[in-house]
């Protein structure tokens, strides 16, 4: 339960992302339509005259700004009347650039998980864990109605789908409320097939061989969602941290991603060998501490269970200056004790090899499948295959921890 404090916060987040959402077309209009159109017409007659086409072309570029725009705004419209938030966008709180820059990327979230064009893309890790899954159950002698799988950092929720819909029960965390504003749309608004129109590529103008490729329109969903996934009870989303939410109640310190709170603590003792499965796909570099996330991954899984991981180590904190007070909690008193101020957040940036030799030598993993260097992109077009993408690594470890009678 939240404290009102807590609540009214939530919601002011919610209405913020709400407000940036709603703010697309005048943001993208300054920021990418406007200085092109200033730039052209600062052009003399004769350099006009030699790209006569560009008028043309930056009318499109503004009519796909309103396309994308008219699409979050009934996003917007979706989320207010699922959630009961009654007021509108002038009492909501102002969002920052880095809120726009994130509802920018939103754009091309949805191309990357929810589009034909980007199937073999994602095939590149979910073929892979259908593998993963398919040698467990053969392993584990465990039916798949009995596989309960938990996917942090789930993005807009398009693993859980396809695993749902091969009959898995999927349980996925995400701390970005522009990611579940998102996915609570697409998975419940009863979309079909390529209902809607989005114009992924109009942000980036580098690296491109033909306009029309940067003007591409895209369609999704590129399946029934509404026929597909209406009325199933396999699939369930929770919001918040990923270590707040499935982390022990010991060996992590607080901070700001993870509380003391009693309400929390219950909820992670809830969640110790709750999981046959913990599915990281493109997640475990959004760590400022990936220590943490390993001791939640190992808190959560039964004792045979699987860690099945996809994506590169392209650490988000890498470049970061912000920082956090962390600290321990007296279980009696609860007050803190051995606080260190001004943490940062980067700073502990281990290797793929690393990771790997904390969980097999201290963490009781095994590892039963590996590979390095798969190369991927993430919601690139298909005419950008020159742009450099991702070296991902993917790897099975399995909790060889002994079940306590």
């Amino acid at each position: 339960m939240f404290s009102p404090k807590d609540a009214e916060q939530e919601t002011r987040a919610l209405e913020q992302v709400l407000a940036a959402y709603s703010y697309y077309k005048s943001f993208a209009q300054q920021e990418y339509y406007l200085p092109r159109y200033k730039k052209w017409r600062s052009l003399s007659d004769h350099q006009k005259e030699l790209i006569p086409w560009y008028g043309d072309y930056l009318e499109k570029l503004r009519n796909a700004i309103d396309c994308n725009a008219a699409f979050l705004q009934e996003v917007v419209f979706f989320a207010q009347a699922m959630m009961g938030i009654s007021s509108n966008v002038d009492q909501w709180p102002t969002p920052s650039r880095v809120d726009m820059e994130k509802t920018v990327s939103m754009i091309s979230q949805i191309y990357r998980e929810w589009s034909q064009e980007s199937k073999c893309e994602r095939g590149l890790a979910t073929d892979r864990i259908l593998q993963a899954l398919q040698a467990y159950e053969k392993q584990s002698v465990t039916s798949r109605d009995e596989i309960r799988i938990l996917i942090p950092g789930a993005g807009t929720g398009r693993l859980m789908a396809d695993l749902v819909i091969q009959g898995y029960n999927c349980e996925s965390n995400e701390f970005s409320y522009h990611m579940l504003l998102m996915s609570m749309y697409i998975l419940n608004g009863g979309l079909k097939v390529n209902q809607k129109k989005i114009y992924p590529f109009i942000h980036t103008f580098s690296h491109w061989r033909s306009r029309n490729d940067q003007l591409k329109s895209i369609c999704i969903p590129d399946f029934n969602v509404q026929e597909q996934l209406a009325q199933n009870n396999r699939m369930a989303m929770s919001s918040g941290s990923f270590i707040d939410c499935y982390g022990s109640n010991e060996k992590i310190r607080a901070s700001n991603t993870y509380s003391a709170s009693p309400t929390m603590k219950l909820t992670r003792a809830q969640m110790e060998s709750a999981f046959n499965v913990v599915i990281t796909n493109f997640f475990i570099d959004t760590a400022s501490n990936i220590i943490d996330y390993l001791h939640s991954i190992s808190h959560v899984l039964i004792p045979g269970g699987i860690w099945i991981n996809f994506g590169p180590l392209l650490y988000h904190f890498e470049c970061d200056d912000q920082v956090e007070d962390t600290f321990e909690v007296d279980p009696f008193t609860g007050e803190k004790t051995d606080v260190h101020e001004d943490v940062p957040l980067k700073g502990l940036e281990l290797t793929a090899d690393e990771i790997l030799e904390v969980s097999i030598s201290k963490l009781q993993f095994k590892c039963l499948n590996k590979e390095f260097a798969i190369p991927s992109g993430y919601g690139r077009s298909p005419s950008q295959n020159a742009v450099p993408g991702y070296m991902c690594n993917y790897w099975v470890l399995q909790n060889d921890k002994v079940r306590q009678t």
